[in-house]
């Protein structure tokens, strides 16, 4: 299971999903998921038994940071975080004389004085990666957004995201121990590029907000990954892509696509707006 909310995480698609990816990775095959997010269809496949080798990419530096720290071998990098983690709430929830409740003014004060601490990268990897989940579970439903500057500036929230517990953090990093984690999409599958491979993609969506990254998504950027993509499914990879409704005609070489109707949940797990989305796959 994914350790954090991550905008239009595929948690409730994930079982169908990686129905369609599990035989060949069971067969051998390399997993590559050049827009990982907070992984819930990775996830989802090391929970079905698939323990091979995998290449990811994210964007978001942060998320990447966090990423990279779980894959590595440090097996200490999950009780760390957790420690430092409750920390920081135990300080946003109470303080002062008796440790009486904070005021939310106080709280709010709390989560601008750590996010302008997480934009000038303030403390060890540690800090920093326990410092990016403590945010994304105290923002305004878990946003994650940058200013063109790239700084994360979503608002504060009503204090009621989920924070991962230990057990949590360490299956993760069980999970994706070993993993190569890039920097991009296109460092992702150049790095597979020539070996048997199963292909998960879920792009930031056209006509969505897609500033969760300084850079945006254009349409240039999603014709130039449809013609990666098809390159790797015509030399035999499998290839499941996620896109916004209407899009099955920017991937014109998919075998198949079905609409799906998707639930996104805001924060404090209220029932949000329901979007029509396509899954797309090649044979």
């Amino acid at each position: 299971m994914p350790i954090s909310k991550w905008p239009g995480g595929k948690r409730r698609q994930a079982g169908e999903i990686s129905a369609l990816l599990l035989p060949r990775l069971m067969a051998g095959a390399v997993y590559c998921e050049p827009f990982f997010g907070a992984g819930a269809v990775f996830f989802a496949l090391r929970a079905s038994g698939w323990e091979g080798p995998a290449v990811i990419a994210e964007a978001v530096p942060a998320q990447r940071e966090l990423l990279a720290l779980l894959a590595s071998p440090f097996t200490t990098a999950p009780r760390e975080i957790y420690e430092r983690i409750s920390a920081l709430d135990a300080a946003y929830w109470a303080g002062g004389a008796g440790d009486a409740e904070r005021s939310a003014h106080e709280r709010k004060g709390i989560y601008l004085a750590e996010r302008r601490s997480h934009n000038a990268r303030e403390g060890c990897t540690a800090e920093r990666a326990a410092r990016w989940l403590w945010l994304l579970a105290r923002s305004f439903s878990g946003l994650v957004r940058h200013s063109r500057a790239g700084e994360y500036n979503a608002a504060h929230g009503d204090g009621t995201g989920r924070l991962p517990r230990l057990e949590e953090l360490q299956r993760a990093a069980l999970a994706l121990r070993g993993v190569i984690v890039c920097a991009d999409w296109i460092q992702a599958l150049e790095a597979t590029a020539g070996r048997g491979r199963v292909i998960y993609a879920d792009p930031p969506y056209m006509g969505t907000f897609a500033g969760y990254a300084r850079e945006g998504w254009s349409a240039c950027d999603r014709d130039n990954l449809s013609r990666w993509l098809r390159d790797a499914a015509g030399a035999g990879a499998r290839v499941v892509v996620s896109e916004g409704e209407g899009a099955h005609g920017a991937y014109p070489w998919a075998a198949h696509y079905r609409e799906v109707t998707v639930t996104y949940v805001g924060g404090g797990g209220h029932r949000g707006r329901e979007t029509k989305e396509v899954l797309l796959w090649s044979e």
